[in-house]
């Protein structure tokens, strides 16, 4: 789908256009922490060691006017590698369909889930007695959407992909966002959210 295609069905939903009422989306910045934490301060590292040995070689090689470029050259690997440490989740639901992207730096997109949520088989808040069957899902068949784990807003959904294994998809749920899935799938567990 295309992003033009998504900002028509945003604007119609907006005004309340019944067409497009069950149309959902949004997004979440991943939180910096843990293992995403350290991949950043590795890359900001991996600028300065960059430029730092960028400036000793062409100082010991005597050709200062090519230190001028080092900020060019920093700001170009910057800007292609930067965007894999700026990482959002965005998800939208559309004609019954929950889709889950992975955006990276606003620039490039990757799908991490697509499926009906009528063919989820739970879906649920990410606590209580609940809790116990999304972990019990493989830890290779998790799909996380979620800026952190610790956020109150989590739920789950629990879904066979086309393969046939069991996956589980973590998502920050919004009151719109529960009222369209519980359209779509009347077994859903709804528990008030902060969004």
């Amino acid at each position: 789908m295309t992003k033009a295609k998504i900002e028509k069905y945003m604007r119609s939903a907006d005004m309340g256009d019944n067409a497009a009422s069950t149309f959902v989306n949004y997004g979440v910045k991943k939180k910096v922490e843990g293992k995403y934490k350290i991949a950043r301060i590795l890359m900001v590292c991996g600028y300065v060691a960059f430029a730092l040995s960028y400036f000793m070689f062409f100082v010991s090689m005597n050709i200062l006017p090519v230190i001028a470029l080092l900020p060019v050259f920093t700001w170009i690997i910057t800007f292609f590698t930067w965007r894999y440490v700026s990482i959002e989740y965005e998800y939208y639901i559309l004609d019954g369909e929950f889709r889950l992207l992975e955006v990276f730096g606003s620039k490039s997109m990757r799908e991490l889930c697509r499926v009906r949520i009528s063919a989820m088989e739970m879906i649920a808040p990410y606590k209580g007695s609940a809790k116990i069957k999304a972990n019990a899902v493989d830890e290779s068949a998790r799909i996380y959407g979620v800026s952190t784990m610790e956020n109150p807003d989590i739920y789950f959904a629990i879904f066979n992909d086309k393969d046939g294994t069991k996956r589980v998809v973590f998502f920050e749920a919004t009151e719109k966002t529960l009222k369209v899935i519980k359209y779509y799938n009347s077994d859903v567990e709804v528990v008030k959210t902060t969004h």
